[in-house]
């Protein structure tokens, strides 16, 4: 009987590291920005940079831990976008609580779709859209909506292009964005993001984004069982 519990707990553990490991690496971090400031980097994210006025559909290199990508279109589903842009680093560094500097210094800019690609289409993400421009100042912000396979959702609006104005400080990381939780990608396993502002549709900016995979209900299980198996185990040896 001994011998089978040690299997049974040996299973379960195996079984709970895989899962672990498994959530631990779906989530994907995306730093988007001007291609001439390789310095502005946010070390460990997915760099997707551009020059001025490229033409869409932009696709980027896919996360090596996760296999996802992120693709731009350009306003009406063609055409160019404006591209990078970068801002003053020392604007964009005021706040005490944050570490994600060299994401807000850079930004894509001038598109109006943005999808997440090559997820699961039977799992759920949690996404954290990333939107500051410290430099303008025309006090425009930007909606976000989810319209993934036909949805209109509004899943937020950032303070977007111009809400800070020129120096504006950021107190956390968690500042100038949108969250979206518990979203279902289409049967392609793509998510499609639409973006607005209160004035043009041509001045949307995106930072970075991070999205990450829901765990299965399995996979709580699993560890929930594992973990009252050790329990009974080192009460059973004291």
């Amino acid at each position: 009987m001994m011998v089978n519990r040690n299997m049974v707990l040996s299973t379960l553990v195996a079984c709970v590291f895989g899962a672990t490991n498994i959530a631990a690496a779906q989530t994907s971090k995306f730093d988007f920005g001007r291609t001439e400031t390789p310095d502005f980097h946010q070390a460990g994210w997915t760099i997707f940079e551009q020059l001025s006025n490229p033409a869409t559909p932009l696709i980027s290199v896919a996360d090596p831990s996760t296999g996802w990508t992120t693709t731009f279109i350009g306003p009406g589903g063609s055409g160019t976008i404006a591209g990078g842009r970068d801002r003053d680093p020392f604007a964009a560094t005021l706040g005490p609580a944050f570490t994600l500097d060299n994401v807000y210094i850079d930004f894509i800019v001038g598109w109006e779709t943005l999808s997440i690609n090559n997820l699961n289409p039977a799992s759920t993400y949690d996404v954290q859209l990333i939107m500051f421009d410290d430099n303008a100042t025309d006090g425009r912000t930007q909606s976000v909506f989810n319209v993934t396979d036909g949805l209109n959702e509004l899943l937020g609006v950032g303070d977007g292009p111009g809400a800070g104005g020129a120096g504006a400080s950021l107190a956390s990381d968690l500042d100038f964005s949108v969250f979206g939780t518990g979203l279902s990608p289409d049967a392609n396993g793509d998510m499609v993001f639409r973006f607005t502002n209160t004035a043009t549709g041509d001045r949307s900016i995106i930072n970075g984004l991070i999205v990450t995979q829901i765990p299965e209900p399995t996979s709580v299980t699993l560890i929930a069982l594992a973990a009252l198996f050790m329990h009974r185990r080192q009460r059973i040896r004291s």
